[in-house]
């Protein structure tokens, strides 16, 4: 975003019939703000968080991040006792995006998911871009319990919720602010603290005071992609919505939503649909962990254990008839006298065991 919004129409007077000559700044012919090309070439990076439940949404954070030449140290501390608490502003040699920038932004919005982490699972959807596709960022998602999507490269004006409904309003809302911020100004110029107060104004009025659900519906991140618009079936060329499974999908079909020639931290991504494995219980914790075993129920007439059946030998050569004789008989004289120790109980015994 440019510190200066002052392109918008209306912001040069001019008369119509007067003789128009090249403007300090402006095209041949055009009349033109006289606006310094620093004042032109200056902008921020807002990293905006929008999601489908209207009650989560004033809590996810909003980072701005600014180079040293924008963010003065002077004024640091007013710059921050102007943003609410969940504005973030970010102070660093560039105002681009990073790696460092994106893991932290990561933190912060596993900080703030915390106190729904035991109702909702959070879907982080992020475009394509370099800075996004970094393993370690995908590694700070994984241990934030954040499961992470990537829209196809390529598509983010079409399948990105944040460009396809969101910024427009946005961008629209800051310019709004900022041309009344510079029509109470006695300068005409918008300073720095000034336009953060801008961004926060447009933050408080688009992005937390919509609803968003029908915007990923529409980009087809409902269940089923039941209400996915027609102008996304018009653009990939369906006339429905795609049946798309649950199961775990190939490296090939993952490797389409990533640019060409991008490393693919594919067991990264993939590590939410493995099982969960349950930790093993060592020592202490495991003796505590086996329950007890219950109290033995009291009969009337107790089993009466038995002792080991003596343990036959075969010998080696064959048996007579005689032997064979034997053997049947004292394996039917061991069976009789184990149906004789386990009788069954009588009614007295019976109500004796019920408690009766």
């Amino acid at each position: 975003m440019c510190l200066f919004q002052g392109d918008a129409k209306g912001t040069v007077f001019f008369r119509k019939k007067r003789k128009r000559g090249r403007s300090p700044g402006g095209a041949a012919g055009a009349p033109a703000q006289q606006v310094s090309r620093k004042a032109r070439r200056t902008c921020v990076t807002h990293i905006g968080v929008v999601c489908d439940n209207a009650a989560v949404q004033p809590r996810l954070p909003q980072v701005v991040i600014g180079n040293c030449q924008t963010f003065l140290v002077r004024e640091w501390a007013a710059l921050n006792a102007r943003v609410p608490a969940n504005v973030f502003l970010i102070r660093q040699k560039s105002a681009w995006n990073n790696v460092v920038v994106c893991r932290r932004v990561v933190g912060m919005l596993g900080a703030a998911l915390q106190p729904f982490a035991a109702r909702y699972q959070p879907i982080l959807l992020m475009d394509a871009a370099r800075v996004h596709l970094h393993a370690s960022v995908a590694e700070r998602c994984a241990a934030k319990g954040i499961w992470l999507i990537v829209v196809p490269a390529k598509l983010t004006w079409l399948l990105q919720p944040c460009d396809t409904h969101a910024f427009q309003r946005y961008k629209l809302c800051l310019k709004a602010a900022y041309q009344r911020l510079r029509i109470g100004s006695a300068s005409g110029q918008v300073s720095t603290a000034d336009f953060i107060t801008a961004v926060c104004e447009a933050i408080r009025f688009v992005l937390q005071g919509r609803r968003w659900a029908v915007a990923f519906d529409q980009d087809g991140y409902d269940f089923g992609q039941a209400r996915l618009a027609p102008s996304v079936l018009r653009q990939i060329g369906l006339d429905s919505a795609p049946l798309v499974g649950g199961a775990r999908p190939s490296e090939d079909v993952v490797r389409l939503c990533y640019p060409r020639n991008a490393a693919i931290p594919l067991p990264t991504l993939l590590r939410p649909m493995e099982p969960v494995a349950r930790p093993a219980l060592v020592g202490a914790a495991a003796s505590a962990a086996v329950p007890a075993p219950a109290a033995p129920v009291a009969r009337a007439t107790p089993l009466v254990p038995l002792r080991p059946a003596p343990a036959i030998v075969a010998r080696p050569g064959p048996q007579t008839r005689s032997q064979s004789r034997l053997a049947s008989a004292l394996a039917a004289g061991l069976a009789s006298s184990r149906s004789s120790l386990l009788r069954r109980p009588g009614k007295a015994d019976r109500q004796l065991e019920h408690g009766d």
